[in-house]
């Protein structure tokens, strides 16, 4: 699989149909120092994966403390749940 893409300075790309899914939306990680949040969290399936390409850039997933959903549609929303029983 593909690597993470930096967008601008503290975002990057970790999820997504060439990333992890092909049925995942982008899924973007926001870097705010103490804390991560996640933009959208893809269909669910590939968690796992994205997971690892935050680990990837050297950051710590288990301070991902926040996921935003940019709207309700399965493909930005199904992994929130999956997410969430990662311990996150």
């Amino acid at each position: 699989m593909k690597q993470p893409q930096k967008i601008c300075e503290r975002v990057y790309l970790v999820g997504g149909p060439e990333l992890t899914d092909g049925r995942d939306c982008c899924v973007y990680l926001v870097d705010g120092g103490n804390e991560l949040a996640l933009v959208d969290a893809g269909f669910g399936f590939s968690c796992r994966a994205i997971l690892e390409k935050i680990r990837k850039l050297g950051l710590d997933p288990s301070v991902l403390y926040y996921m935003v959903a940019t709207h309700g549609h399965i493909d930005h929303i199904g992994g929130q749940l999956t997410h969430g029983n990662t311990g996150l």
